[in-house]
């Protein structure tokens, strides 16, 4: 991995000097493009393999595939990225080796200056440009890159090719089909009568048959889409609409291309409109995958998270909407930035620096969104349980969310957010589980001397007279002696309520009627007294 983050490094450098990294976006979009960028450049830093100048101290990291297929007259970029490990600066001098007249090649830059480690011109790039021949049959030919290497302080000469391989494919078509007159793929002599008699004449009636094609496509899609209307599910008729207008522009380009032929465009024309028939295609698939993600994955996924029981799927198909939507688009970036020649490795590797680097700063987004999951797949409480937290605070769950859980704080009448990181790393008591029964108690102390029998009776009686408080099948409320304190002897009665958020009101309205029914009862409830006597009064 040592070339890799030299390679992270000097792409960070870049980066910085390039870009102002000023521009505030959401939390949730900035987790989503974190995943996307280290998603992206994993792939990307496993794609580059290094090489040493031999006697130096420099990295020779060779940027994509070093082999090619070209075509007449195509041209092609090889680029190396050079990083020098070591104390030392070098001039760097580079010249093509080429053995075969039938290509041509040139070095860019023909020479360069490399700092030493930790310097701001310690890794640059070169290139060796590739021109294959504008006529001739296949051949490979291995076309090399020498890099001199000469060290400023010592004056020490170094030097290694780094050869490339290039097949030229010859022409395109077997036969020259300029001229000639296509019935969709097969070419025929024109017999057209004036003025079609030519390769204009030939371009306009083959590129018609092609679009007569794509209107005969449109309207057997549109009978099938009738057909279709009358079946139980929406899946066929979704995936009808979504790929008629796609399938029609398809037919047209690839006619279109394949007509071009019989004018007999210049290379460098023919070349300019693959370049756009690429980028077409790879726009049309990237709206087509885009579409099947959004309007019938994440549509069937909502469909089937409303008939389960748990909120994760509900909470999850929105998030997975929007990455997998982030997802499509930047890989339909990547290939638009390869159908128009741009070498992506460093532009992966950039953006694979720049994900670590807010993945750091937004780690407590994260840590709350991994907890959220979590508490979503553990289910300790769900939304109306009343949960106790470490603060003594008993809340209401009014929403469990990704990032965070709101709580109504009864007693106050608050709603509290609560990140889902602090949450998960506490105690909290779910007094509503195992289910919605509650148990209380009320503790009282009575005078010593007092009759346990009477107070037994009517503690029991008041208690199972209220309406909220359960009897019988082994719920009955149970009397217990606790404690002979100083003054008093203490006295519980527990007792089992239908629902636990009664609690706290039940409890004050039976200790009302336990002071009111204890003075008409002449039961006496004790408080510590001091009596203090006075010696000497007279004195005083």
């Amino acid at each position: 991995m040592g070339p890799y983050l030299i390679l992270l490094r000097c792409t960070l450098r870049r980066f910085i000097s390039r870009l102002s990294i000023a521009c505030p976006m959401p939390r949730r979009t900035a987790m989503v493009f974190v995943f996307c960028l280290m998603l992206l450049s994993f792939f990307s830093l496993n794609a580059l393999a290094e090489d040493q100048l031999d006697g130096t101290d420099i990295l020779v990291i060779p940027v994509g595939d070093h082999e090619a297929d070209l075509h007449l007259d195509e041209e092609i970029t090889y680029t190396w990225i050079l990083c020098n490990q070591g104390g030392d600066r070098y001039h760097i001098g580079l010249t093509p080796v080429i053995n075969e007249t039938i290509f041509q090649a040139r070095a860019s830059p023909t020479y360069e200056y490399i700092g030493p480690n930790q310097s701001d011109d310690s890794c640059k790039d070169v290139s060796l440009i590739v021109t294959a021949p504008s006529d001739g049959g296949e051949a490979t030919v291995s076309i090399g890159l020498s890099i001199r290497a000469i060290n400023i302080s010592t004056g020490d000469d170094f030097e290694e090719t780094f050869y490339t391989t290039n097949r030229l494919t010859g022409i395109t078509h077997p036969a020259d089909p300029e001229g000639k007159l296509f019935i969709l793929f097969w070419p025929y002599d024109n017999p057209l009568p004036a003025p079609l008699d030519n390769k204009w004449g030939a371009f306009l009636v083959s590129f018609l048959i092609w679009v007569l094609l794509a209107g005969l496509v449109v309207l057997i899609t549109k009978v099938f889409a009738r057909a279709v209307a009358h079946t139980e599910t929406r899946l066929d008729d979704m995936i009808v609409e979504i790929m008629k207008g796609p399938i029609f522009i398809m037919i047209v380009i690839s006619g279109l291309a394949i007509c071009l032929g019989i004018i007999g465009l210049p290379s460098d024309m023919a070349g300019l409109f693959d370049t756009v028939f690429g980028l077409v295609m790879v726009i049309l698939f990237t709206w087509i995958a885009y579409k099947l993600f959004k309007d019938i994955l994440i549509y069937y996924g909502r469909i089937l998270s409303a008939k389960t029981q748990t909120d994760l799927d509900d909470r999850l198909i929105p998030v997975i909407g929007k990455v997998g939507g982030v997802v499509i688009i930047l890989i339909g970036m990547i290939f638009v930035m390869q159908s128009l020649g741009y070498d992506i490795t460093l532009f992966l590797a950039g953006m694979g620096v720049m994900g670590l680097i807010i993945a750091f700063a937004a780690q407590d987004t994260l840590s709350n969104f991994f907890s959220g999951i979590f508490l979503m797949l553990d289910r300790p409480f769900e939304a109306g349980d009343l949960i106790k937290l470490n603060s003594g605070e008993v809340c209401r769950v009014a929403w469990v969310g990704l990032r965070s859980t709101k709580l109504y704080h009864m007693a106050t009448h608050e709603m509290i957010v609560l990140p889902n990181n602090m949450l998960a790393e506490q105690r909290v008591v779910n007094v509503t589980m195992p289910d919605a029964r509650g148990r209380s108690s009320i503790t009282i102390g009575v005078a010593y001397g007092t009759d346990m029998d009477r107070v037994k009776k009517v503690l029991l009686d008041l208690v199972k007279s209220h309406p909220n408080v359960l009897k019988g099948d082994k719920q009955d409320p149970v009397f217990r002696v606790t404690e002979f304190a100083d003054s008093s002897v203490n006295l519980k009665v527990i007792f089992w309520l239908d629902a636990v958020e009664n609690k706290w009101r039940v409890e004050s309205e039976l200790k009302e009627l336990i002071d009111k029914r204890f003075k008409e009862e002449n039961i006496e409830i004790p408080f510590p007294q001091r009596v203090i006597y006075m010696h000497g009064e007279e004195k005083i």
